[in-house]
């Protein structure tokens, strides 16, 4: 029975902790290059980061670290499309970059002059394939470079 306890307070800290982090802007200090998490992503659905401010030029991109499911542990084979949108007005965003078939240990760089430059910008991450599980998937999202 505690087992059952403890896994609910941590599931309900977890969720909280999601919802944190779904609707909040994070601006980056000048030592920090980028920002990494853990994700619960939902089968057929898409889930939306942290949104980040980024103050200096440099190629984006996104490294898929670890993936699993309840069958699968790792998921070395599970696929990954995500894709970088930019705020250009008050509540107005632009897709502007997309890395598809990101699988685990791989990188995926978002090259184009409107991803490099200062702004706003949030990653949507999406499972690529059929599957019925949640995957949890361990990512980092490197912005900017970082000054010594």
């Amino acid at each position: 029975m505690k087992i059952l306890k403890y896994s609910f307070v941590i599931l309900s800290v977890s969720m909280v902790a999601n919802i944190a982090m779904a609707s909040a802007t994070f601006t980056l200090r000048p030592d920090q290059w980028g920002i990494s998490g853990q994700s619960d992503i939902p089968a057929g659905k898409t889930i939306k980061t942290v949104e980040v401010v980024k103050e200096r030029f440099a190629t984006q991109n996104f490294y898929n670290y670890y993936a699993n499911t309840p069958q699968t542990i790792p998921c070395t084979d599970c696929k990954f499309n995500v894709e970088l949108y930019k705020k250009v007005s008050n509540n107005n965003w632009n897709k502007v970059g997309t890395v598809k078939n990101i699988q685990m240990k791989q990188r995926g760089y978002f090259y184009n002059n409107t991803s490099e430059g200062p702004g706003t910008y949030y990653l949507s991450i999406k499972r690529n394939g059929f599957t019925v599980y949640t995957t949890i998937l361990i990512w980092e999202w490197f912005v900017q470079d970082k000054i010594q």
